[in-house]
């Protein structure tokens, strides 16, 4: 409430009352001489207005009590009334000497004196501190030490008197100097911190220790060989003598063999080097398969031969080989100096059939063989010991094999069949980072820079239409499909010493080893070419091996993965490197949409489709004489278990037969078995090398194997006992179960699941024991014991766990990695896998007693229910029935409570994370009659399952799975297009864009329309999270675009574009293939001229608006610059690559803008 006229003694103004003069107060109510309160509280004097306290008060109105001397004379503070005194007074006012307290004062460590009066300690001259401790040092240490004690006390890594010197790791001492943290290695030694021996006991002084590329090595005198120069090399060679005592004499020691005296002597002959071959012959077609383009190692007079020509002729040796598992096996053979060996007979020693083959000067082989399985490989050469290796090939794949000695007598092979644990090794921690890019975006609009893959993207609009010419530098040469590795962690044990580098891609081997160190990168780069330099189309596989040594192990710990790189693109419109953007390419062989903006579809990638591969829902009859023909048209009684064979064929245990699905769509009855004795659960296996079936039998406790898979007389007498007398191993057993003896004469528990790895051990899980079969026939108890089970103890929650302190719960199912060849125990609700070094450790699902490692609100981690996208063993499984393995690796797991799961779900190989694969989980269970539990051919992750009792995975990556109460084998496959039988076509839709692209049996782009109203049968890209995606209805038969070829062969080039008003879109080339001009039937015309390595380095448009491009290297076609000029302006853009084709810089000076592109690769990718 405002004051009243502020009492007729002020104006009020502002919300307050303006006094005139000689008055106060908020309502003007007091005279200038008169304090507002009259008696000061009855403590002090009113004066002139003012309040003046007496001794001990204080306030404006003297309402607060105060020291009588309220600076307590200096050595105190007033605190309520009451001097608190320094140390060394008392008193009221603090201003007597406290004798006693002056005893106890601080004795400034003896380099100074404490300050009554300032109350702090004041050193001496040579040093500091609030207690005087610390010696003053006023040496410079710079950003990187400080200073004490009168020197400079550097951080880690540093050192010099200013703290301005690198350190080097202490190994560098030992054979080297450290140069500001650079360790410079003495003669002899390589590496970053010189540890690495490149010329051992200093070449024995039989050569010279030299550098080259950087690296020192030696370089042996001519009579000399070895890494070391200590292998004495023959140089006489017609004297009937061993000159140098390795047992081989003259001709018969490959060292000879480029010897005049030793020409045409048996033993020097030699295969012809493959790259030779092909100088002769024409470059594979691009739309070669993997066969055509190897097929020349097994023509006449090439590399490879029959073993007996009259045995049989050309044509049985070739069907030999199936084409669409054929594969290549590389490998060196040596001698015990490392020296490669000439006129090593290689073949295949389970089927001569196949031929062989002669390593060459150098020690090297190939060999084609067909893949999906083992192959066992026979090396022989006299005086050589023959030797075998056992390779797992899969289909259409150039395997790389490790090196081969071979020795004259039992010496120089070391005995690896003892394996100590490595307790110094996490797997957890020490795993690699393996990084590639094969996936391309594109923008044909406008230029861009991609940087995910760090491509430049460069548009050219044709005037007069709406098409762009399309520049993308991953699909030039320059532009090298790379390996980003990250091999170790921040944090590596002590006991590390090397990490060993093995990189198998096409048939090249790349090898390198690094010195242990933390945080160690590197970059592997490819140049999209085989071993044959012939080009790879579409994806490579690329086999990366990291090893571990630590001192304190006697084996080196290694991680295998198996990734893809990208290869060449097919070429597509041929205007100087520059594709039209509606202008497609479809690879067939790889399933591989091309598309002329840049991106690249691979439809292998996208949504998985199920379909049934035999059955309809209905139970066929006990008997079944007719149950042979196309498994389309079979039924099935129970399905419980399934394998697939090396040729691609999946066998069915279906009750009381035994039933095969071969490749071209037919099945037959292997087994039949007495529908009285039939266990209700059993597990089948093929073997990888002579691909047998294998059958374990619960009820008779034995496992047994198919006499014959092929021509079988009598289903019902075809089988023979591998493993068991028929009589159970009970707990307590005094023979261990026959452990250590024949595997025939030995007692199983139960035997369940089987597993056969690439050596032909046999592996079972027998009751709660895992047990095996060694190559021999002699049984053996891997994990367990044949004692009585008093307690069962689970497995820890992380880490790993020797095998001797394991105990199973019931495992029941068993698999073994095609790229390891380690097994896999499905056991508990978990996934367990079996080191190198003899631990197991959990690799899917965690042990019920364990809590969730998932942590964090639905919206941080909206997978955590599901589990996709997260670590495997950091998710629970539900009621797993079955694992197998993909051919690259990837693990399959079957999950199925019968009810309302049914589902596959995949661990990546590449990083260990699950993800749903196919199977939809109900809302209703199957047990009940009304719940709806199947459902027909859908995306696989739609579709509706009920009872999964086994799944497998055929060598081409279809998985299959026993879709048990709806009585179906049902395969998951990629969705690819098929050939048109009558016109040779192929027919892709992507439903984004509504249109359909139409592809010639060349893969050339031939047309496009609209998405019909009506079906078609046509493949569609399916949409990347598996949604339905509409499209608008329009005429059926219109068409968009029409392209035209000026040949109508393979090599035909693009000529013109009809679009579907019959506008004509001119592509003019001159004699030899190159575009010089672009025409329009509306009188449009741009003029282009090629560089003379074939690349667009001008474009000039009618209005003579003329754009330039520049390109870096003869045929790496890395685009340099692009300028655009006009009569107005003019704008330049440049770019810069690394040495792998990777954008690092975009330059714009024009606008004065520069853009720079790091790829920094983490450790969690």
């Amino acid at each position: 409430v405002c004051p009243v006229l502020c009492s007729g003694r002020g104006q009020y103004a502002n919300g307050e009352c303006q006094c005139t003069s000689r008055w106060k107060g908020k309502e003007c109510q007091l005279r200038e001489d008169e304090c507002e309160v009259n008696d000061c509280n009855g403590h002090g004097d009113c004066v002139d207005g003012n309040c003046h306290c007496f001794p001990g008060y204080k306030g404006k109105h003297c309402e607060d009590v105060d020291c009588l001397d309220p600076d307590c004379s200096g050595h105190g503070h007033c605190v309520a009334g009451m001097c608190l005194c320094g140390r060394g007074w008392k008193g009221a006012g603090c201003a007597e000497p406290d004798s006693e307290a002056i005893r106890c004062l601080p004795d400034c460590s003896g380099h100074g004196a404490f300050d009554l009066q300032l109350q702090q300690c004041i050193c001496d001259d040579r040093h500091t501190g609030p207690d005087c401790l610390q010696e003053r040092c006023d040496l410079d240490c710079g950003t990187n030490g400080h200073c004490q004690g009168g020197e400079c006390l550097c951080a880690d890594g540093w050192t010099g008197k200013k703290c301005a010197d690198r350190l080097c790791d202490p190994r560098c001492l030992e054979h080297g100097h450290c140069k500001n943290g650079t360790c410079l290695c003495i003669q002899g030694w390589n590496g970053k911190h010189c540890t690495l021996d490149g010329c051992p006991k200093s070449c024995n002084s039989h050569g010279d220790c030299s550098q080259k590329q950087g690296e020192w090595q030696c370089e042996c005198a001519s009579d000399w060989g070895g890494q070391d120069c200590s292998v004495p090399l023959e140089n006489i060679c017609d004297d009937g003598k061993d000159n140098d005592n390795d047992g081989l004499v003259d001709c018969a020691d490959p060292e000879c063999c480029s010897n005049k005296q030793c020409e045409g002597k048996q033993l020097c002959f030699s295969a012809s080097d493959p790259q030779d071959i092909l100088l002769r012959k024409q470059p594979p077609a691009v739309t070669a398969s993997f066969f055509q383009r190897m097929q020349f190692l097994i023509e006449e007079e090439s590399v490879q031969s029959y073993a007996h020509k009259s045995a049989f002729n050309v044509s049985l040796f070739w069907n030999r080989f199936n084409d669409s598992r054929a594969s290549v096996i590389r490998g060196q053979v040596v001698n015990q100096g490392g020296q490669g060996i000439t006129g090593v007979r290689v073949g295949v020693a389970t089927d001569p059939m196949l031929g062989f083959t002669l390593t060459r000067d150098t020690g090297w082989f190939d060999l084609m063989v067909n893949g999906g399985g083992a192959v066992t490989l026979h090396l022989q050469r006299d005086p050589f010991r023959p030797a075998q290796r056992v390779v797992t090939v899969p289909w259409n794949e150039i395997v790389v094999i490790d090196r081969v000695q071979l020795t004259i007598d039992d010496r120089g092979g070391a005995d690896t069949s003892k394996v100590l644990m490595c307790m110094d090794h996490d797997f957890d921690i020490m795993k690699p980072t393996v990084l590639t890019h094969t996936f391309q975006d594109g923008c044909a609009t406008q230029s861009a820079l991609l940087n995910e893959s760090r491509v430049v993207q460069e548009s050219l609009r044709i005037p007069g239409t709406d098409l762009n010419l399309v520049y993308h530098s991953s699909r030039v040469n320059g532009y090298l499909s790379t390996i980003e590795l990250h091999l170790t962690p921040d944090k590596i044990p002590t006991a590390l010493r090397l990490v060993h580098l093995k990189i198998a891609v096409e048939g090249i081997l790349f090898e390198k080893t690094f010195e242990a160190d933390p945080t160690i990168v590197f970059t592997y780069a490819w140049n999209r070419r085989n071993i044959y330099r012939q080009k790879v189309f579409g994806l490579a596989t690329a086999m990366v091996h990291v090893g571990y040594q630590y001192s304190s192990c006697g084996n080196t710990i290694w991680d295998v993965q198996m990734v893809q790189l990208a290869g060449h693109d097919m070429p597509i419109s041929e205007i100087g490197g520059w594709n039209l953007n509606i202008h497609h390419r479809y690879n067939f062989h790889e399933g591989i949409l091309q598309k002329g903006d840049g991106c690249n579809v691979y439809l292998k990638q996208k949504s998985k489709v199920m379909v049934t591969t035999m059955g309809d829902g209905q139970q066929r009859p006990l008997h079944c004489p007719y149950c042979n023909g196309i498994a389309k048209n079979q039924r099935l009684l129970a399905p419980v278990s399934l394998a697939s064979a090396p040729d691609g064929s999946t066998y069915v245990g279906d009750f009381n037969l035994v039933r095969r699905i071969k490749t071209d769509g037919s099945v037959q009855t292997v087994i039949e078995l007495s529908e009285s004795s039939v266990a209700y659960k059993y597990h089948l296996a093929v073997h990888p090398i002579d691909g047998k079936l294998y059958f374990s039998d619960p009820e008779k406790h034995q496992i047994l194997r198919a006499i014959s898979i092929d021509k079988i007389p009598d289903p019902r007498n075809n089988l023979e006992v591998v493993v068991g007398t028929g009589v159970r191993c009970l707990p307590g057993d005094r023979s261990a179960c026959g452990d250590g003896r024949l595997a025939r004469h030995a007692r199983l528990s139960y035997p369940k699941g089987l597993a056969i790895s690439s050596m032909g051990e046999i592996f079972v899980a027998d009751g709660t024991n895992i047990r095996y079969v060694d190559t021999s026939g002699i049984i053996h108890t891997l994990i367990g014991d044949h004692h009585h089970k008093t307690h069962w103890k689970p497995l820890p929650c992380s880490g790993s766990i020797p095998l001797q302190k394991v105990a199973l719960r019931w495992p029941k199912h068993l698999s073994i990695s095609p790229i390891d060849n380690s097994l896999y125990i499905l056991d508990n609700h978990m996934v367990l896998k079996l080191t190198q070094d003899r631990r197991l450790r959990v690799v899917a699902g965690r042990p019920s007693h364990c809590s969730s490692v998932i942590t964090g609100t639905p919206e941080e981690v909206p997978n955590a229910e599901t589990g996709d996208g997260m670590l495997a063993s950091q998710v629970f499984l539900e009621s797993p029935q079955s694992i197998a393995f993909g051919p690259n690796g990837d693990l399959y797991i079957a999950e199925s409570d019968s009810q309302t799961i049914n589902r596959v779900r995949v661990v990546t190989a590449a990083d260990n994370k699950i993800q749903r694969f196919a199977g939809a989980d109900l809302k209703c269970s199957c047990m009940d009659v009304q719940c709806e539990c199947y459902s027909s051919d859908t995306l696989a992750i739609n579709a509706k399952m009920s009872t999964i009792s086994a799944i497998t995975v055929t060598p081409d990556g279809r998985l299959h799975v026993c879709d048990q109460e709806n009585v179906r084998i049902r395969t998951v496959m990629s969705p690819l297009p098929e050939q048109n039988a009558q016109n040779g076509e192929y027919e892709i839709v992507a439903p984004l864009s509504s249109e359909v692209y139409v592809f010639n049996r060349h893969g050339q782009h031939v047309s496009t329309r609209p998405v019909p109203t009506r079906p078609v049968p046509t493949v569609q890209i399916p949409h990347r999270h598996g949604k339905n995606v509409s499209t608008r209805s329009v005429p059926v038969g219109q068409t968009t675009y029409t392209f035209s070829y000026n040949v109508n062969t393979l090599n035909g080039k693009l000529s013109s574009v009809t679009d579907a008003a019959g506008n004509k879109l001119y592509i003019l080339r001159d004699y030899s293939n190159q575009v010089n001009s672009i025409e329009t039937t509306q009188g449009g015309m741009c003029r282009l001229q090629m560089s003379r390595f074939g690349m667009l380095s001008s474009f000039t448009t009618r209005d003579n608006i003329v754009t330039n491009f520049t390109y870096y290297g003869n045929t790496d076609a890395l685009l340099a610059t692009r300028t655009d000029s006009s009569n107005k302006s003019l704008v330049e853009k440049t770019y810069h690559y690394d040495q792998f084709g990777r954008l690092i810089r975009a330059v714009k000076p024009a606008i004065d803008k520069i853009i720079d592109i790091i790829d920094k690769i983490v450790e969690k990718s």
